[in-house]
């Protein structure tokens, strides 16, 4: 799989600088293949010492995608987006990501497409508890995980004239489990899992990943049929709003202690010290909102969880109870504000859990985020390079966990983007957060566009 990364990665980048290759080619009169892309180089420093000596400081990549867009005919319209990333030293971040990839036909009225697919519903610029049809790479980043290309058919109705109603229907037939980061991955959140001491001895358990370990909670393992239903709507002529229902795993796993790697130091007593995924089937229904109300943009995004099957939390003694989660906000950007042409933007977004004040080992995954605020502060330059800063901070208001974001973002000689980023992160012990305190980072990516 990495030697056929790299040659891909290759590949695409002859393609992006060869001058005899056309953005736009005509195939026949009704059929017309138009491409884009960009390869980039990113790398990244981590100035705080890792736990383990395993865990690197410096961490480079190399990235590709190419979007291909056949359109032939009135209504027909196939697309292939796939993207290659190539880890300089650590193979188990070599990806291809077969992210779009589908064939879709299309009128202005009724939409059907099939084929590997990647959907967003997010309407808010933190956290979007909705944005949940694709599966996510956390050992890539796992504070930014990029998605996975879900197989999935997925059908949309629009009717009505002045003020539309959109209705959308998707189906996933195969699930794709995540790959969470494991020992050697500066992400590696085995730190979070609870030690143990036993005659005299400290057994500190690792997440590993292991697809012939992956737990199904559902007789169809990974065939276990998934599907979603989402009815859109505008009010008040500005705001889109958005309500669904979805049945399907829930993709950010449970983790289960591995009863072959366990620990014995006496006859009757286990310790674990391997963990991995368990997948439970859960029903979500959820209300999204995003829209402007005079110079106010307002953003939202609420869902409810339950699981299909009694499930138990990561203590193994109580019962997950369904729960609710939030993000609301709103933003505000005052034009020319101190320089002509040049714009701030102001955010504020509320993160809530219903869950909030109970100990994490009685919850049934990772959820850190149960009572914060993420305030962030856009500049935007407006200029042809589109230069803009951003800083944000997610605070937790019951502990004051603090974690921060400054990015800078601009385009040089057209085609050349450059991201700089630093995120760091100020936890309490207690925090569900503590245990990526050495995360904190400074990266660059550098990428040429075609």
């Amino acid at each position: 799989m990495p030697k056929q990364t790299l040659r891909g990665f290759l590949a695409l980048t002859g393609l992006a600088l060869s001058p005899l290759l056309a953005q736009s080619v005509d195939i026949s009169e009704n059929t017309k293949l138009n491409y884009k892309g960009n390869i980039g180089m990113s790398y990244w420093y981590f100035p705080k010492d890792a736990p383990k000596a395993e865990m690197p400081t410096h961490v480079g990549t190399f990235d590709g995608q190419i979007d291909l867009n056949l359109k032939t005919g009135k209504y027909l319209e196939f697309r292939a987006n796939p993207r290659g990333i190539v880890d300089v030293y650590d193979a188990n971040r070599r990806r291809f990501l077969p992210q779009d990839i589908y064939a879709d036909f299309v009128t202005s009225k009724f939409e059907l497409r099939a084929g590997y697919q990647v959907f967003s519903w997010k309407t808010v610029e933190s956290v979007a508890h909705s944005d949940i049809l694709n599966q996510t790479d956390p050992s890539l980043d796992f504070f930014d995980a990029p998605k996975v290309g879900e197989p999935a058919l997925r059908s949309r109705i629009i009717f009505g004239d002045e003020n539309p109603h959109t209705l959308e229907f998707y189906y996933l037939p195969y699930f794709t489990p995540a790959k969470l980061p494991i020992a050697g991955n500066r992400f590696d959140f085995s730190g979070a899992l609870p030690s143990t001491t036993a005659f005299g001895q400290t057994i500190t358990p690792n997440v590993i990943y292991d697809p012939d370990l992956n737990r199904y909670e559902t007789p169809y393992n990974r065939w276990r049929p998934q599907g979603a239903i989402r009815y859109q709507k505008q009010i008040f002529g500005k705001v889109d709003t958005s309500v669904y229902y979805f049945n399907g795993y829930k993709r950010f796993p449970q983790l289960y202690p591995v009863a072959a790697t366990a620990f014995t130091p006496v006859p009757g007593v286990s310790i674990p010290t391997q963990y991995a995924q368990a997948y439970n089937p859960i029903h979500q229904a959820g209300l999204t909102w995003q829209g402007t109300i005079d110079a106010l943009l307002v953003k939202g995004d609420v869902a409810y969880i339950q699981y299909v099957n009694d499930t138990k939390a990561q203590n193994g003694v109580d019962t997950v109870r369904p729960y609710a989660q939030y993000t609301v906000g709103a933003e505000y950007t005052f034009n020319s504000l101190f320089v002509d042409s040049q714009d701030l933007g102001v955010i504020v977004e509320m993160l809530g859990d219903s869950d909030t004040g109970r100990n994490a080992t009685e919850l049934d995954i990772f959820r850190p985020f149960q009572n914060h605020v993420f305030a962030g502060l856009r500049y935007t330059f407006n200029n042809t390079g589109d230069r803009s800063l951003l800083l944000g901070t997610f605070t937790d208001y019951k502990k004051g966990d603090v974690i921060a974001r400054l990015e800078y973002e601009e385009r040089f000689f057209e085609r050349v983007k450059v991201k700089a980023q630093f995120f760091g992160f100020a936890t309490s012990k207690t925090s569900q957060l503590s245990s990526f305190d050495h995360t904190t980072r400074a990266s660059l990516l550098v990428s040429y566009y075609f």
